[in-house]
């Protein structure tokens, strides 16, 4: 039998340490871009829970009607999550394990500290024009904590027929747990505003592989993965940096 001299094997060893240095980049791209499509996927039975609920209630979106209850309390028998309402304080993985997959995505952690579960995704926060026209919330429903707080008189939402132009109108988005707590069932950060939604993006930028990308859920139902900047249609605004929705693709009122 042939025996390899240090020489041979030095340059084997230096091959595969080649090939490794060319595989690794490429293998790492391709598990991110997995995360991505398991957060499209995610956003897509999402969107079907979401027009189940708006086909049982007159055309109208989630409406979070108190700090106790967000949008994905609302979803609990459309969303085929085996849960029961969690009256405010979040889901718990001494509860539901690992069962409750469809709010994660998995560039976040599954829970938190506190073992309360992550919710990887918020719904786009609006308000009704004739109450306060916040310019930079124009999304299609309400934070309970609004509600509650006595800004209405009670729960709001958009009816689905009355957002302006559907194919260029986000309803959601993704959430970062790297910039702020996201749980579950949790008013906190459930409905957000155009710089709400920044913020979590700059916390994370390359999540998804490319800069400043991410998933958005538009209200005809696609899902589609946008640079920031290209979300600021003919507004001429700076997403990233802009606290005024008007114009955007984050404007589903006017």
């Amino acid at each position: 039998m042939k025996k390899f001299t240090l020489i041979e094997l030095l340059v084997v060893i230096a091959i595969i340490g080649i090939l490794s240095s060319l595989l690794l980049p490429s293998l790492g791209k391709a598990r991110s871009k997995s995360k991505a499509a398991v957060c499209l996927n995610n956003l897509k039975s999402i969107n079907f829970a979401l027009l189940m609920y708006s086909d049982d209630n007159s055309d109208y979106f989630v409406a979070a009607p108190s700090v106790q209850d967000s949008w994905d309390d609302l979803l609990i028998g459309y969303d085929g999550q085996n849960r029961t309402l969690d009256n405010g304080g979040g889901y718990k993985t001494e509860d539901y394990g690992e069962s409750i997959k469809l709010y994660h995505c998995p560039e976040n952690g599954y829970a938190n500290d506190n073992g309360k579960i992550n919710r990887s995704y918020a719904i786009n926060a609006g308000m009704d024009l004739n109450v306060a026209g916040w310019k930079g919330v124009r999304g299609v429903s309400m934070l309970g904590w609004w509600t509650e707080n006595g800004i209405t008189t009670g729960p709001w939402s958009m009816r689905l027929s009355e957002v302006n132009d559907p194919s260029t109108a986000i309803i959601m988005s993704e959430l970062n747990d790297d910039y702020e707590t996201i749980v579950l069932g949790y008013n906190g950060q459930a409905a957000l505003g155009i710089q709400g939604y920044m913020n979590h993006l700059k916390a994370n930028p390359t999540k998804h592989v490319k800069a400043y990308a991410q998933n958005y859920l538009f209200a005809d139902g696609h899902i589609g993965f946008h640079y920031a900047q290209s979300l600021a249609a003919d507004s001429g605004v700076d997403v990233l940096t802009t606290d005024d929705a008007r114009g955007t693709f984050f404007d589903c009122q006017d």
